[in-house]
């Protein structure tokens, strides 16, 4: 698990051609990678070059990688930034996914009823993943219906589940 003070940016998906590129599935569709600095992989500084768009994905030249095999070898790893390099939120309810994370759910009497364990994206709009006290998990969209409050100071998120029929 990621520390608090890095952010997972990117995830590289495939090789690209055999000159060492990867395919780089970008996780954020509002962040342009040159607005960082700094990059990691494995903890290690990455020299890393953006080539372009392809399918969606960004086309990348990773240092002292030459070839389609040792580009293969990095699949499934993520790239990832310092938090420090982030933009600072100035605007209300807007948040990063990374400080959500870990926050203790409680329900509208303040008892902590679970931990939010994952946020997806589906297409449709996020989800929140509630790891209840009990050990079930459950998805529930993230809308202020459900999810009235979000306090990253006194690290909770208020959550009202919906009514079943």
């Amino acid at each position: 698990m990621l520390k608090k003070t890095e952010l997972a940016i990117a995830k590289i998906i495939a090789a690209h051609g055999i000159k060492g590129e990867v395919k780089l599935y970008w996780y954020s569709k509002q962040v342009n990678p040159e607005e960082f600095s700094d990059f990691y992989l494995n903890n290690s500084k990455l020299d890393i070059s953006f080539r372009g768009i392809k399918k969606q994905n960004l086309i990348a030249k990773l240092a002292d990688i030459s070839d389609r095999t040792a580009a293969e070898e990095l699949i499934g790893q993520e790239i990832t930034v310092k938090t420090t390099q982030l933009k600072k939120i100035t605007e209300k309810d807007n948040f990063y996914i990374s400080d959500l994370l870990g926050l203790a759910i409680q329900n509208e009497a303040g008892k902590i009823i679970g931990r939010l364990e994952n946020v997806a994206d589906y297409g449709a709009g996020d989800n929140l993943t509630i790891k209840f006290n009990n050990g079930s998990t459950e998805e529930y969209p993230f809308d202020k219906i459900f999810f009235p409050e979000i306090n990253l100071k006194k690290n909770f998120i208020v959550f009202v589940p919906p009514e079943v029929i």
